[in-house]
């Protein structure tokens, strides 16, 4: 039956276009400067002040599947860059404590 082999088809072209989503952000690099960050991933969702300086968050919400942080440090270069949809960082939540801003 062809049916089967083209959905077969048709759901693998789907998780590989949805790998090529996340390609910019694969791209950001430890010690790139806020300017190049901007040119490959465009104006963050939120711009956060964090201790350590500043936090760029890239949300797929509510369709997509990925949140997006890049922090920065006072010098204005990626201290770190991640997906935050995840088991470890969902782990970190404190049902009870953390507030909508929190998270």
């Amino acid at each position: 039956m062809q049916l089967p082999r083209i959905c077969l088809l048709l759901l693998a072209s789907l998780f590989w276009l949805g790998g090529c989503a996340l390609q910019p952000f694969n791209n950001v690099t430890t010690g790139m400067s806020r300017d190049d960050v901007l040119a490959r991933l465009g104006q963050p969702g939120a711009v956060v002040v964090i201790p350590q300086g500043t936090r760029l968050q890239y949300s797929g919400q509510p369709t997509g599947q990925f949140a997006f942080m890049v922090d920065l440090d006072a010098s204005e270069r990626v201290r770190s860059a991640r997906q935050v949809l995840n088991a470890r960082d969902f782990a970190r939540i404190e049902p009870g404590k953390w507030t909508r801003d929190d998270v």
